[in-house]
C-alpha cells in the first residue's frame, strides 16, 4: 500500500498542476574562471539536456541513464529490482514531461543557485501541452550534481498540497520497506 501513495501523489499532482514552489536563491558562480560552475552554463547544460530528451522522445529510463546522478540511478535500478522480482510496478510517469500523456512538453528554467564545487540547485517549470486549454505548469526543484565532468540532475522534487514529493526519498523507503535487490 505504502508503495504505491508515491506512485498516485506523483500521478496526482502531474495531472493536476503545481503552483507556487519557492524558486531556489541565486548565488554568485562558485569560481569565475571555471565556465561549467556558472549560472549561464548549467542554464544551457539544463537547457540542453530537455532539448535532448523532448526533441529525440528519449525512453524515461534512458534519459535517466544519460542525464540523472549516479546516485540517482543507483537507488531508481535497486527499486526497479526490486519491482521486478515482486512484481510491482516502481515508475507510472514520466518525470521529465510531468505525466503519462503529452504532446510537446516544454522547460524553462526559472533559478539556478548555491553553486558550489559539487553541487547546485535549478528550479524549472515544465509546461504539458504548452499552447492549449488543457496546459499545465509544474515546478519542479532540481538537486544538481557536478560528476563525470559535468552537471546531473540529482533529484526531482515539488510541492504538493504543502508537502514535499522527493523522488530519491521514495526509492529510498521502497527499498527499506521491500526489502534488497540481491545485490
Amino acid at each position: 500500500m505504502i508503495r504505491h501513495f508515491f506512485l498516485a501523489a506523483i500521478i496526482v499532482v502531474m495531472t493536476a498542476c503545481t503552483q507556487g514552489s519557492k524558486p531556489a536563491a541565486t548565488t554568485a558562480p562558485h569560481d569565475a574562471t571555471d565556465d561549467k560552475h556558472s549560472t549561464e552554463y548549467i542554464t544551457q547544460r539544463l537547457n540542453d539536456i530537455f532539448t535532448d530528451v523532448y526533441t529525440h522522445r528519449i525512453d524515461l529510463l534512458k534519459a535517466d541513464s544519460m542525464y540523472m546522478s549516479s546516485d540517482y540511478n543507483r537507488l531508481q535500478n535497486a527499486a526497479m529490482a526490486i519491482a521486478e522480482r515482486t512484481d510491482d510496478m516502481v515508475i507510472d510517469a514520466d518525470h521529465w514531461v510531468q505525466g503519462q500523456d503529452w504532446t510537446e512538453p516544454a522547460m524553462k528554467v526559472k533559478s539556478v543557485g548555491d553553486i558550489t564545487d559539487t553541487t547546485a540547485t535549478a528550479v524549472v517549470v515544465i509546461t504539458t501541452f504548452p499552447g492549449t486549454p488543457d496546459s499545465c505548469d509544474n515546478t519542479i526543484t532540481m538537486p544538481l550534481v557536478f560528476e563525470r565532468g559535468n552537471w546531473y540532475i540529482d533529484n526531482m522534487q515539488q510541492q504538493w498540497q504543502g508537502e514535499t514529493l522527493d523522488e530519491k526519498a521514495w526509492y529510498q523507503n521502497y527499498i527499506a520497506t521491500n526489502g534488497t535487490s540481491g545485490k
